[in-house]
């Protein structure tokens, strides 16, 4: 594969269509709907400068990542490890098309698409589960131990007592 154009940034670009085999991967802004903008203005509002409406609406970042003939797709906000995850993968721009050449990509579509579309019977859906309870447990935040939570809660307190005078 000879590439035409290099790549010299590091993420995807906005509105383009990157190709990784059977899927396409896209980043785009997503408007906030109604009722989240208006709750966004509630929050916010009483922290802005006098005068400001805040008339606008705000959009966030999204990963889109689906099929080749659209009928399976999945979106991920910037909050999520795996907008980051896509955002990072090596692309090129390839015979007229951007192209994601990281065959991860790939290997991971691949695995999303098949633990989202295939149902299987009762021992495939008990192994996913064993398998998904023994991830969660090497992953579990460590226990903390009684000393080291009645240090934070004097923290805590000293913390309280600071921004909010004494304790009376």
């Amino acid at each position: 594969m000879k590439d035409n154009k290099a790549n010299n940034v590091k993420n995807l670009p906005y509105g383009k269509k990157m190709r990784c085999h059977n899927f396409v991967v896209e980043k785009v802004g997503r408007a906030l709907n109604k009722a989240d903008m208006k709750r966004l203005r509630a929050e916010m509002m009483p922290n802005m400068p006098k005068g400001y409406k805040g008339s606008q609406r705000v959009s966030m970042p999204v990963i889109r990542v689906s099929d080749l003939q659209g009928m399976w797709r999945i979106e991920y906000a910037v909050s999520a490890t795996m907008f980051h995850i896509f955002d990072s993968f090596e692309w090129t721009y390839f015979d007229g098309e951007y192209v994601i050449t990281d065959e991860t990509c790939h290997r991971l579509l691949t695995m999303m698409f098949c633990d989202t579309t295939v149902v299987g019977d009762a021992e495939y859906m008990s192994d996913r589960v064993k398998a998904l309870n023994a991830f969660t447990a090497r992953v579990k935040a460590p226990e903390v131990s009684d000393e080291e939570d009645s240090k934070t809660l004097e923290a805590m307190k000293a913390v309280n007592i600071i921004e909010n005078g004494d304790e009376d």
